[in-house]
Parts: C-alpha cells; sequence; structure tokens
C-alpha cells in the first residue's frame, strides 16, 4: 500500500496540479501537494504523508481486529 501511495505522489509530482481532492488516506497525497509550490518542495512532504498513511493504517487494522474480537465473543 505505500508503494502505491509514493506511485500516486510521483504521479502529482509530473502533473502538480493547483486542485487536488483526496478521500480517506488520499486527503494525505492531497494535502502534500496542495501544500508545495514545487518539487523539491513535495519531497519531504510525500515522506511524512507516506508515514502518516502507514500509520494510520496500523491504527485502523489494530481497531477493525478489537473490533472484530468483540463481535466473535458476543456471537460466542
Amino acid at each position: 500500500m505505500a508503494v502505491t501511495r509514493m506511485f500516486q505522489l510521483g504521479t502529482f509530482i509530473s502533473v502538480l496540479e493547483a486542485g487536488v481532492l483526496g478521500l480517506c488516506t488520499e486527503a494525505f497525497s492531497a494535502a502534500a501537494v496542495s501544500c508545495s509550490y514545487s518539487t523539491v518542495d513535495l519531497v519531504p512532504l510525500a515522506v511524512d504523508a507516506v508515514t502518516a498513511k502507514f500509520r494510520t493504517g496500523i491504527v485502523v487494522t489494530e481497531i477493525a481486529q478489537s473490533l472484530a474480537t468483540c463481535v466473535n465473543d458476543e456471537q460466542s
């Protein structure tokens, strides 16, 4: 998934348009691009965006597993 995000940011680097919209974790990519004035500005923001997406994914996975365990315990 991180490789996909890096590809998306690479695509943004080649296009670098002003209007960008992102949903869910795509908002991290959109924020990185919209806060960049040039490709040089985008690189450190892209690294931070990928890191934040990865950490968000870990938290979401942990919560999903916790909820699944609770539902399984209630059904037993």
